[in-house]
């Protein structure tokens, strides 16, 4: 069941696991008020240009291959160490990170 989130003048469609539906909707504000309904709101605050970095990165794959990019490739190309990554993204790149760069579900099986 979609569930509506109005933010700023926005709509914004949410599956029941909290991935958001329509990945157009998306901006750094979008992204930043999805951080705090996963709890991490803060922590991406103060390293907004990593996280940004890295969301960035999953977006522009997604929007090339219509799934999230492998899980070993972010590391690389965001230049990245493992125990970085599940620092900004506790819950894991299929987890924590599509959900905060805003894409659909499905594209965590590319993770």
């Amino acid at each position: 069941m979609t569930e509506i989130v109005e933010f700023r003048g926005k709509k914004l469609p949410f599956d029941e696991d909290g991935y958001l539906e329509d990945p157009t909707v998306w901006d750094e504000e979008v992204a930043k008020f999805i951080a705090e309904r996963l709890g991490i709101g803060e922590k991406f605050e103060k390293y907004k240009d990593e996280y940004l970095k890295v969301l960035y990165y999953m977006r522009d794959y997604f929007s090339k291959f219509n799934i999230g990019p492998p899980y070993a490739m972010i590391l690389k190309k965001c230049k990245m160490t493992n125990e970085r990554f599940y620092e900004l993204f506790p819950r894991g790149p299929a987890e924590d990170a599509i959900k905060l760069a805003g894409l659909p579900k499905a594209a965590a099986a590319g993770c």
